[in-house]
């Protein structure tokens, strides 16, 4: 569940195993006269504290909020409701920080089942990074989000994934000119000819 909420919201893997109830707030908004109830994750003293002087607030939608419920299910089942963290220690420790034991768990288990890649904790928050960047979720948000100082610093450690899309969108825009030139259809006002792009002699 932690990688799962890590994965949901781009937070540091330890930020969401550090989680407190107190942390998690109830969050209502109108968007175009639809009421959306969802959930705030405040995150304060994250990395990035001491650059920004602010917390996170990370609103999460109902997948987000299905992993919470499940939290407190787990929590319940295993007598551990009385701990103040979403996602306690598995034992009874009382004092232990809770991401030692989920980041230990979590190896077990990808060498348990094998056949896996070395996956760590931190791939599924690039996963929020990559899948919200590909959904068209603004730079300046996903920053937020993964406690980036600034955009720039989204930018500069995804690069390369900034630069697919680079290449992916060339490749879309180059492959719908190449369609209209075979279909003999105009891309300006003016009339078709056998040029690639399809442009007259003025044009050009």
């Amino acid at each position: 569940m932690v990688i799962e909420l890590t994965m949901l919201t781009g937070a540091r893997p330890g930020e969401i195993a550090r989680l407190r109830w107190e942390d998690v707030e109830d969050h209502s908004i109108v968007i175009q006269g639809a009421t959306f109830k969802l959930k705030r994750l405040v995150v304060e003293r994250h990395k990035t504290w001491g650059k920004t002087g602010r917390p996170r607030h990370i609103v999460i939608g109902k997948e987000g909020i299905d992993v919470l419920r499940r939290a407190k299910a787990w929590a319940m089942e295993n007598d551990r409701e009385d701990s103040p963290y979403v996602f306690p220690s598995p034992g009874r420790q009382t004092d232990k920080d809770p991401w030692a034991s989920t980041t230990a768990y979590y190896a077990a288990e990808i060498k348990r089942i094998g056949n896996l890649p070395a996956l760590m904790a931190y791939n599924f928050r690039s996963a929020y990074i990559n899948h919200a960047i590909d959904a068209g979720v603004p730079e300046e948000i996903v920053a937020e989000n993964v406690g980036h100082e600034d955009v720039e610093t989204t930018r500069k450690f995804y690069r390369r994934r900034r630069d697919e899309q680079l290449a992916a969108g060339a490749i879309t825009a180059d492959e719908s000119f190449t369609k209209r030139r075979l279909a003999g259809q105009k891309v300006i006002d003016a009339q078709p000819d056998a040029k690639p792009l399809l442009l007259d002699a003025q044009a050009q």
